[in-house]
């Protein structure tokens, strides 16, 4: 051991040895599990659109934000183009104005009849 490091010594490869900090080791733990977490939120995204095109391909046209809040209260009351269908712009109008109060109520029927209806009649015909 001691004729290592004497040559280590005499051949000036000698570095320091840096002692890392707690606080350093859980910021790099930290920044890895945050990698890992945005990697599965991506991931979860990109299956989510799958699923969605397969399912109700006609949604993402519908909304600009496919995680709002309202997009996706919507889409938990009526998972299937079906299910809006069969409920009608009446009831799609008043599901709007429940889970959207800040806008109001005609906004509501124009999104409905200009936006739902039509194109779920279309890719149903």
């Amino acid at each position: 051991m001691r004729t290592q490091l004497c040559v280590l010594y005499y051949k000036e490869d000698l570095k320091p040895h840096k002692i890392r900090g707690i606080q350093l080791l859980d910021l790099r733990n930290l920044s890895r599990q945050q990698e890992i977490v945005t990697n599965m939120y991506v991931e979860a995204k990109l299956q989510f659109h799958t699923i969605l095109d397969q399912v109700f391909p006609e949604y993402r046209k519908v909304f600009g934000d496919l995680y709002s809040r309202v997009s996706l209260l919507i889409l938990k009351e009526y998972p299937t183009s079906e299910a809006v269908l069969t409920a009608g712009e009446s009831k799609l109008a008043e599901s709007v104005i429940e889970f959207c109060p800040s806008r109001s109520g005609q906004w509501a029927w124009e999104k409905a009849k200009k936006k739902w209806t039509p194109r779920l009649e279309i890719h149903f015909k």
